[in-house]
């Protein structure tokens, strides 16, 4: 019962009966992969002074844990560290963290805010996936890369303004973001990937900036209630069905000039913006 450690490294924890609390004992620099996993008695743990790295799906599936004290010594959270942990609400990351891997806090259906530490540069991708309480993120300006579905599912985020210094919207970025009204896109983007904003159903305008080149695959299709939509000029490449099942679609705009929905179809509109017609 209880734990195995080498080297420094938190090999596993053994659940005590009815225990819900644990200190981890100093000394120990890594929280080894799945060292807790699916640890349901745990609600809350203290990470020791020292710990550097808490390694991939260490605390995977721990439903019920709720309170994590991390120190200000530690600098890289793996893949899917935290997934699932279906009662954490709150977490607080130190300065010193550099590095967030695929999914960390995926699952996480009590999480409501969450603030990015300073030195992380690039939100790798499903990092809030089917977080559904999330509400705010903050300490975004450091950010250049958002990766892919980072924010998919998380159906209380209705706001959010994409870093000046990203150039990219990765593939389905905010797919089913139910509640988002209002999103801003930063002057230097360029592509927006497929299915980035994939049934975002409240969501009523979007100005796409002009330096925008390319948009992929259904990236908007199923945002209902959008009524009007401009491509910048310098579009050079258009996925299919970016405006399928737009319900309220009347016009889009292109090159200074308005195409109707109600003259043109759809495939005659995607034929037109690449320039086939």
């Amino acid at each position: 019962m209880g734990f195995k450690i080498e080297n420094g490294v938190l090999i596993s924890y053994t659940a005590e009966k009815g225990k819900k609390e644990v200190i981890v004992p100093e000394g120990v620099k890594t929280i080894g992969k799945k060292a807790f996993w699916e640890c349901e008695s745990l609600k809350s743990i203290i990470l020791p002074d020292g710990l550097t790295s808490i390694e991939e799906s260490a605390f995977c599936l721990c439903s019920n844990l709720s309170k994590v004290t991390i120190p200000d010594s530690l600098e890289k959270i793996g893949t899917a560290a935290f997934t699932g942990c279906s009662s954490l609400s709150e977490i607080s990351l130190p300065d010193s963290v550099t590095y967030i891997g695929n999914g960390a806090f995926s699952m996480c259906t009590k999480l409501k805010e969450f603030a990015i530490p300073p030195r992380i540069t690039s939100l790798s991708d499903r990092l809030f996936s089917g977080c559904v309480s999330l509400t705010n993120i903050e300490g975004l300006d450091s950010i250049t890369k958002i990766g892919s579905d980072i924010f998919f599912n998380c159906k209380k985020l209705t706001s959010f303004i994409v870093p000046d210094g990203v150039t990219e919207i990765s593939f389905g970025t905010f797919r089913y973001c139910t509640a988002l009204v209002e999103v801003t896109l930063p002057k230097k983007l360029t592509a927006i990937g497929p299915y980035a904003f994939e049934k975002c159903e409240s969501l009523s305008h979007i100005t796409i900036p002009r330096n925008v080149t390319s948009i992929g695959k259904g990236a908007f299709e199923n945002c209902i209630s959008i009524g009007t939509i401009s491509i910048p000029k310098g579009v050079e490449q258009i996925g299919d069905y970016i405006f399928r099942d737009m319900k309220k679609l009347k016009s889009v705009r292109f090159d200074g000039q308005s195409y109707s929905t109600q003259k043109y179809s759809e495939d005659e509109i995607y034929r037109i913006l690449r320039r086939e017609q």
